[in-house]
């Protein structure tokens, strides 16, 4: 008699248990594998009594207990091994990653993964890894981890009153729900259940070191959009800085922000002005040039930022900070936009701000919106001549605040960040 192996493509089983599911879960979840039922553990093949009985519940088990639904990628035939029936049932890696327990959810307690020859629970980074290798680096469109009980509370009453209805059309048109009927990140940002935060920090001077106030701001992002901008307005004169403005700046902190970093976006508010951060830099290979003076807009939450413009909310990313610039035409350096690769911020003046800066100040603040400005246009901003407009960039320099590159006509500074 041959005796079988088990290994990390192969799994025995006497009978019908519901552990079973789980064994089937983890191999959709890897890398494909197959299941013996009518096999002992020490791999000797002893047939199963009643092969229509067996069927009956295996079937019934990945149709009733697995979400997604997995029939598609398993193969359940009977073989005869060593002259007795065998139940064969082979299971192909899964396109809808991660498959998990109804009854449990997408949870470390519902997926499995297969490790060696054993199928095991899978860990909240291996669960977002799966999700991330089906869906690819778009948060909004993955699988939300909730999938059970999503509550929309926020949502359903914002959409009646423009005269909407959450239907399941409304759902697949604007990507809550995924081809296989599944919430996405989309849906979660969206529901009464998002904890991306918006924090509101509220400053005595003009640093950090007197805080007189803090609130967090969370639940669906079109409620902490909105409960976030009441609060700031409370506390800061419209008049110089509006309403539109701060609306708007707010708005597409929410909008284009990284929701793969947990960090939450942060209004910083001084004496002298108002700073809004949000985690993520600008997309692929935009410049800050590419979006403040030629209006080029790109989203890394496409669907996010679609769903707020057609709901009236934002009028897209180029034309919303278009129009925030011409509040402030002529009167920079009011409004300055600053970014890394992981961070964007808008640094926002009061309207009656001034130029009562030094020099060097004023310098830095022109070369942060400016990157790549020649001397000849460093001095008509400054309104120096040609030697004390040398004289101040050769000390900068020397003190690394700014850098220099290229030769003759072709020179250009650079503030250092």
């Amino acid at each position: 008699m041959k005796f079988y192996i088990e290994d990390k493509y192969t799994e025995f089983k006497l009978k019908f248990t519901p552990n079973l599911k789980k064994e089937i879960i983890a191999f959709a979840n890897t890398d494909g594998g197959t299941i013996y039922v009518g096999v002992n553990d020490n791999g000797v093949p002893v047939g199963v009594e009643d092969i229509d009985s067996e069927l009956l519940k295996i079937t019934g088990s990945i149709s009733q207990a697995i979400a997604p639904d997995l029939l598609g990628f398993v193969d359940i035939t009977v073989e005869k091994i060593e002259g007795v029936d065998v139940i064969k049932v082979a299971v192909q890696k899964g396109v809808n990653r991660p498959y998990y327990l109804k009854e449990k959810g997408m949870k470390p307690t519902g997926v499995y993964v297969r490790l060696g020859a054993a199928a095991v629970p899978a860990g909240v980074e291996q669960i977002r890894s799966l999700i991330r290798d089906t869906d690819g680096v778009s948060f909004e469109k993955n699988i939300a981890f909730e999938q059970s009980t999503v509550p929309f509370v926020y949502l359903d009453r914002f959409l009646q009153e423009k005269g909407m209805v959450r239907t399941e059309e409304f759902e697949h048109i604007y990507g809550l729900k995924n081809r296989v009927e599944q919430y996405t990140n989309l849906a979660y940002l969206l529901s009464d259940n998002c904890q991306f935060q918006v924090r509101v920090s509220l400053f005595s001077g003009e640093d950090k070191k007197r805080l007189l106030e803090k609130k967090y701001f969370d639940g669906s992002v079109i409620k902490t959009l909105y409960d976030s901008f009441s609060f700031i307005a409370q506390k800061v004169d419209v008049k110089v800085y509006p309403k539109l403005v701060l609306f708007e700046l707010l708005s597409n902190a929410l909008i284009h922000r990284e929701y793969g970093l947990s960090s939450a976006v942060a209004v910083n508010i001084f004496s002298d002005r108002i700073e809004i951060s949000s985690p993520g830099g600008l997309c692929d290979k935009l410049t800050l040039d590419d979006v403040t003076k030629m209006g080029i807009s790109q989203s890394r939450n496409t669907r996010l930022a679609t769903f707020f413009v057609d709901m009236g909310i934002s009028d897209g990313f180029g034309l919303g900070l278009a129009r925030v610039l011409s509040f402030y035409k002529g009167v920079a350096p009011a409004l300055i936009f600053k970014h890394t690769p992981n961070a964007f911020m808008a640094v926002l003046r009061p309207l009656n701000y001034s130029y009562a800066k030094s020099p060097q100040n004023k310098l830095l603040e022109f070369l942060q919106e400016n990157q790549g400005a020649s001397s000849s246009e460093i001095e008509k901003f400054l309104g120096f001549k040609q030697t004390k407009t040398y004289h101040l960039l050769t000390a900068l320099c020397g003190q690394g605040i700014i850098a220099k590159e290229g030769k003759g006509k072709n020179t250009r500074y650079y503030a250092v960040e």
